[in-house]
């Protein structure tokens, strides 16, 4: 039994290093900065300047002010729905610009989803 404690911490120090490091919390935006951003980003106009990567964010961002603030859940869908929108125009439009749907609706009819 005495043994087997130094076998164990010596394991135990092996191990160590391939433990994952600590990483900070993330916490939750405050109100004012999610009403800060969804009055920024509800424009429209603005929405269609910026690539799809920052709207992703937006969206993102949007839905954790939502689940944070459920009060306010309502202001933050409409922000993240206009970025959705802009991204789904712009996929429609690159589909069509490609002549893919037909491909699309072929693909859509055998249930590929």
């Amino acid at each position: 039994m005495n043994r087997l404690i130094p076998v164990l911490l010596l394991t135990l120090l092996m191990l160590l290093p391939l433990a994952p490091e600590p990483r900070a919390q993330k916490h939750a935006p405050t109100l004012e900065q999610c009403e800060a951003d969804a009055r920024a980003w509800v424009n429209v106009e603005d929405a269609k300047a910026q690539p799809v990567d920052e709207l992703k964010l937006r969206m993102n961002g949007m839905m954790a002010c939502g689940d944070a603030y459920p009060q306010e859940k309502i202001q933050f869908a409409v922000v993240a729905l206009v970025a959705l929108g802009t991204v789904q125009d712009r996929e429609e439009n690159f589909i069509n610009r490609h002549g893919l749907y037909p491909q699309f609706e072929e693909e859509d009819k055998q249930g590929k989803r």
